[in-house]
């Protein structure tokens, strides 16, 4: 079978919507499909004209996307003028077609709607993925849809369809609701995340809710690193070491509060040192908590994706934080390497508590209605008993990780989707 991918970003690319989509690409292909992944050019990194048997097509974004990711890290003037412009800029974009969000660009829109018929048709592709976030690929290939009855479209929303930068008193009125009821009236498949279902339950489609196919982020697996449990590493001492790895940009994510916790056990001796692995914008913000935390926590730059995996393998006890109503794919390659997670829920929406508390090795505190000194015992309660690992015999913990989290396998997501030819 031949598939097609229309998206944005793609691996080399180290963010999320990128990993998800590669994971979902290499499965196709071990499954003897032909795939070809339509993306965005992206500045400063050289993108292959095949990466493990997925053919590559790019398409140069929309000018204010590429200003606005004008020499990502660099903090040269010109870079920052570039990028400062290009937040301005779609900003406005956000404003002026604010009736038709979470599109910002007709113009573009159109552009790659050409380029995604022409690929299509000459590629003779019997499956569309679009994948959302962004959100222009999708508007293409629904009008390919419009266009031609008889092409097989599946769309995966990997983000809501809500703009949170709109001003809540006007979010309903101009959100992506219209969008929404296209795309389910035309597409063959729409694919939402688990984390999804009760924002559309809750926002009018519930009896739509049957059109809707349930899938999650598809970064477990044997697609991703193997998973090996450690056995002899004492997390409660000196020499632990702790990794965090993403972005600190306030207010959805802060470190206040893991700074806060960590630095407590620290000064006991029930944690060794904190690795975070972080952007430039982000050791800025963190420059003056790092130096009053003096050796125990230390910020060292982005690394490749790769060498990412090896550091996270390598760690002890892995640290994740979010303030906001939004799923993070980075706590399921934490989960991959079967480390403990210790997870800072800074929100009641947030949603990947849900998925640490389920995790075997997992613990969730909650800032917004825990107080310090409760989240300090909590860890330290949790340290003691050898972070969940005393309840399991080696190898039953992974049995019960596949079972829990089977929708994050891509072999799942792959199975929905061709089941949209196959109906």
């Amino acid at each position: 079978m031949k598939i097609l991918i229309a998206t944005g970003s793609f691996y080399p690319c180290r963010d999320a919507n990128a990993i998800c989509v590669k994971g979902i690409a290499s499965e196709f292909v071990e499954q003897g499909n032909e795939v070809t992944v339509l993306c965005y050019r992206q500045d400063s990194i050289d993108i292959p004209s095949e990466i493990d048997g997925i053919r590559l097509k790019s398409i140069l974004p929309d000018a204010a996307i590429r200003m606005l990711s004008f020499s990502r890290g660099s903090q040269s003037l010109v870079a920052c003028v570039a990028r400062s412009i290009g937040s301005v800029a779609r900003k406005m974009k956000r404003f002026i077609f604010l009736p038709w969000s979470p599109m910002t660009s007709p113009l573009f829109s159109y552009r790659y709607y050409k380029i995604l018929a022409n690929t299509y048709y000459q590629g003779k592709f019997d499956l569309i993925v679009s994948v959302f976030l962004p959100f222009e690929p999708s508007v293409a290939a629904y009008w390919l849809k419009k266009k031609d009855r008889n092409c097989s479209w599946c769309l995966y929303a990997l983000d809501n369809f809500e703009n949170e930068r709109i001003p809540s008193a006007i979010r309903e009125h101009c959100t992506g609701h219209r969008w929404i009821k296209r795309f389910l009236d035309c597409s063959d498949g729409f694919l939402i995340m688990k984390s999804r279902l009760s924002w559309f339950s809750e926002h009018g489609y519930k009896d739509r809710l049957e059109d809707i196919i349930v899938s999650d982020i598809p970064l477990l697996g044997k697609n991703s690193p193997s998973r090996t449990l450690k056995k002899g590493h004492a997390q409660m001492s000196r020499d632990s070491i702790w990794v965090y790895a993403g972005t600190f940009s306030p207010p959805y994510y802060r470190h206040e509060d893991l700074f806060a916790i960590f630095l407590s056990l620290y000064r006991s001796g029930e944690a060794g040192v904190l690795d975070i692995y972080t952007d430039q914008l982000s050791q800025q913000t963190l420059s003056r908590a790092i130096k009053s935390a003096g050796e125990a926590v230390v910020c060292h730059d982005v690394v490749p994706h790769e060498k990412l995996i090896d550091i996270l393998q390598d760690a002890d006890i892995l640290v994740s934080v979010k303030y906001k109503a939004e799923i993070s794919a980075k706590v399921f390659e934490y989960f991959e390497t079967g480390h403990p997670v210790l997870h800072v829920s800074g929100c009641s929406e947030d949603p990947c508590a849900e998925y640490v508390e389920a995790y075997p090795f997992g613990c969730v505190v909650y800032p917004y209605r825990e107080d310090l000194a409760h989240m300090i015992e909590k860890v330290q309660l949790w340290l003691e008993d050898g972070c969940g690992r005393n309840a399991y015999r080696y190898g039953d913990a992974e049995r019960e990780i596949a079972d829990i989290f089977k929708m994050n396998d891509p072999v799942y997501t792959c199975h929905l989707m061709l089941d949209v030819v196959h109906a």
